[in-house]
């Protein structure tokens, strides 16, 4: 991890999880293609440019979230995050619904681009809550396991 201290300023920034290369997208955008078959194009467009914006302009809060939904199991929908996952590197989080229950949420601290696989908070508000809490604000409190070890 690279530190650098200008103005009394620590930056603890690890980067991002792969570099940039020029490979072939074709099969991403397949599968993004493959996700949004019964969507408006603008929906897909929409998509792509959500997830390009914060990796072309490295440290941007989006304040929203994307929510991909489909009936049927296997057809890509995590596959597709835990590439975006690849990409963010340490920076990812993928949240499970005990993650959003737990009382210490260490996990979540400096994450920019988590993952929230099978949630179902519709009658769980507080669930519900904690994720709306975690897009909108500008940051969220981190309670830590470790009281020793409190820093953000």
């Amino acid at each position: 991890m690279e530190t650098c201290n200008v103005d009394d300023e620590l930056n603890i920034w690890g980067g991002w999880g792969c570099e940039p290369g020029a490979d072939d997208v074709a099969p991403f955008l397949e599968l993004v293609t493959y996700l949004f078959r019964e969507s408006e194009s603008e929906s897909k467009e929409w998509f792509l440019n959500w997830l390009a914006y914060p990796l072309q302009n490295p440290g941007t809060k989006m304040y929203s979230a994307v929510v991909l939904h489909g009936p049927i199991q296997g057809t890509g929908k995590t596959f597709l995050g835990e590439i975006m996952g690849d990409i963010y590197g340490e920076n990812f989080s993928l949240l499970s619904q005990d993650d959003l229950a737990a009382s210490f949420n260490e996990a979540f601290a400096r994450k920019q681009f988590a993952l929230a696989d099978e949630i179902i908070a519709a009658n769980d508000h507080k669930a519900a809550d904690k994720l709306k809490n975690m897009i909108t604000r500008q940051s969220i409190l981190i309670n830590r396991k470790c009281p020793e070890c409190r820093r953000s």
